[in-house]
């Protein structure tokens, strides 16, 4: 009777505390997390909460994630939640997010901080405006493609594409920008054994079941192509406004990437799809890893083969110290802001230039793919 009575009174004890933290957040800037004021909750998943917050010094706003407070005890969230932001972190490409700032509080709650984004994401997208045009679809697909290329260099696959990781943006006016978010289920290559999985168990296998890859599904490793599958099922989604596999069930649904051909997009719509594009869908979607482009680079080149407009490269600089894109004002304020910072999220200082092409290249490069 005693250890249910001490049970009950620890279990309402972490619920009324995760309240009480909840209560406060409500409070606009009644509540600091680290050097960050949280001003109002903008979304949530499974792990943790993400808020519109402001940096004190800086007087800038963040996307703040935070570990939930009934997680904190859980060394197996903590473990991803830390692995989420050595991934992301790790990386300076402009089409993935880029992360400020990490740390944990007296209190226990762990936090990220990272670029505060304007826009939706590709799901938002199609359900608000419809399925895009091949003219619109390949270009964000290939941004996507320059990120992971990135990410895959590095020895991080990302194991979780879907539209809803993928974020359109503008920067400096300039719309349809793609973030790569979400590396929670990231697996670090050159950091974790092959058999290790023990971060990512979810009882059958890693990532989100509608846009998961064939080998995933079985429980096999995922690699580079499994990647590869998760754009050309994200592609399939923006053009159809649906995923590969229509099936609610997930048993239905796993069994479908493991053994069925999806129908091409033209016949899943009922109408024309481009075709060079459709084709680009179905050979990511192909059961087979070895039958999949190989690589992210080899799948952007395809895609900017189907499109004539050439896909302008992202310039960003990023600060030494913080991984910040920052403007000459605030230059001085990057050593401050990297204090927190554990050894691995310093980044150097990197710019990233596109490269100045003479129409006459131009011209010759045009003819040589016609």
């Amino acid at each position: 009777l005693n250890l249910m009575f001490v049970t009950a009174a620890g279990a309402v004890s972490v619920s009324a505390g995760h309240l009480i933290w909840t209560l406060k957040c409500k409070l606009y800037g009644s509540r600091a997390i680290g050097r960050y004021k949280l001003k109002q909750r903008i979304g949530a998943g499974g792990m943790g909460e993400i808020w519109l917050a402001n940096h004190s010094s800086l007087r800038r706003d963040v996307a703040l994630k935070i570990l939930r407070p009934e997680n904190a005890a859980d060394t197996r969230a903590i473990a991803r939640f830390e692995r989420e932001v050595r991934a992301t972190s790790e990386l300076v490409h402009p089409n993935t997010v880029r992360v400020f700032d990490y740390g944990v509080t007296r209190d226990g709650l762990w936090y990220y901080a990272m670029e505060l984004l304007d826009g939706c994401d590709l799901h938002e997208l199609v359900r608000t405006q419809g399925t895009l045009k091949a003219e619109r679809a390949a270009p964000l697909m290939v941004q996507a493609c320059r990120a992971l290329s990135e990410a895959h260099m590095r020895g991080i696959i990302h194991r979780d594409i879907k539209p809803e990781n993928l974020f359109l943006t503008t920067l400096a006016g300039e719309g349809d920008l793609v973030k790569v978010l979400d590396f929670g289920l990231a697996k670090l290559v050159s950091s974790y054994p092959k058999n290790d999985r023990s971060l990512t168990q979810a009882g059958w296998a890693v990532g989100t079941p509608q846009w998961v890859s064939p080998e995933v599904a079985l429980g096999g490793e995922a690699d580079v192509r499994s990647d590869i599958y998760g754009l050309g099922a994200v592609l399939y989604f923006l053009v159809t406004g649906q995923s590969p596999f229509g099936h609610r069930e997930i048993t239905q649904v796993l069994h479908a990437h493991m053994h069925s051909k999806p129908k091409r997009p033209s016949e899943r719509i009922g109408r024309p799809v481009h075709g060079p594009l459709e084709d680009v869908i179905m050979r990511c979607l192909a059961k087979e890893p070895q039958e999949r482009f190989q690589d992210a680079r080899s799948l952007s080149q395809a895609l900017e083969e189907c499109i004539t407009k050439p896909v302008p490269l992202v310039t960003q600089v990023h600060i030494a110290e913080s991984g910040h894109s920052v403007d000459d004002e605030d230059r001085s304020l990057s050593p401050e802001l990297s204090k927190l910072q554990p050894d691995w999220m310093r980044t150097r200082r990197i710019e990233t230039q596109a490269p100045t092409v003479s129409a006459q290249a131009q011209d010759l490069a045009r003819k040589h793919r016609s």
